[in-house]
């Protein structure tokens, strides 16, 4: 979004410079929901993944196409000018996205897959040949360990119900984990905990089954992380 989103900018910086602020305001106030949005993030201290921005991100390229339209009306260019210019963007913005998918998201999906055939499907299996059909499981990432499983897995920090909010907070997942905050929302006969550190969680309570390595989760970052499986141990 960084070529649209430039557009924009430039668009309402001369927008208000041209015409003052009541314009922009009339012509582009869905502008505000970018930064709204991201200031209740931050408020809310949320733990922001690429998918919470799906709400504005159709947003830039819509107010990209207004500031271009308003400068062919304030410039008076001809048609063939506006449709280089519009063609350069988009074929720019195009080429941005192609590299960034090739270097970026590519080498991520590889990886990923490599984790959901080694990891998360084992996972899977082990929890649906070895655990009651009753049985409540509680696991960093749902999707296929619940698939595969046919048990009933809660996603902890994916489902943000009032009693999982209130019983997380703000405190980052990992350290939530680790204090055992989760049983105010549900009291799990398993939990799959993912960590830097295999069998981090392992006491008198947690009894560790199955641990296996994931080859980096995050698109970000490469880093392995472990998945283990604790049976927990009811009082």
């Amino acid at each position: 979004q960084l070529v649209p989103a430039l557009v924009l900018t430039a668009s309402l910086v001369h927008a208000i410079r041209r015409h003052g602020w009541r314009f922009a305001w009339d012509e582009a106030s869905l502008a505000l929901i970018i930064p709204a949005l991201v200031f209740a993030y931050a408020v809310l201290s949320a733990n922001v993944i690429s998918r919470y921005l799906v709400p504005f991100t159709p947003l830039i390229p819509i107010l990209a196409l207004w500031g271009l339209k308003h400068a062919e009306l304030h410039f008076e260019w001809p048609w063939k000018r506006s449709l280089a210019i519009l063609s350069t963007v988009v074929l720019i913005a195009l080429a941005q996205n192609i590299v960034i998918y090739g270097t970026v998201a590519l080498p991520h999906i590889a990886r990923f897959r490599q984790g959901m055939e080694e990891c998360f499907r084992p996972i899977g299996y082990w929890l649906r040949n070895n655990t009651p059909p009753d049985a409540k499981v509680l696991a960093h990432d749902v999707g296929l360990i619940a698939y595969v499983s046919e048990r009933t897995v809660y996603d902890t920090p994916g489902l943000v119900t009032p009693d999982v909010r209130r019983a997380f907070g703000t405190i980052p997942p990992d350290e939530a984990m680790a204090q055992g905050l989760y049983r105010a929302a549900v009291v799990p006969d398993y939990v799959v905990d993912r960590s830097r550190v295999p069998e981090r969680l392992a006491g008198a309570s947690m009894s560790p089954q199955l641990t296996l390595p994931f080859p980096g989760v995050g698109i970000r970052s490469s880093d392995t992380l472990f998945y283990t499986v604790y049976k927990v141990e009811q009082k």
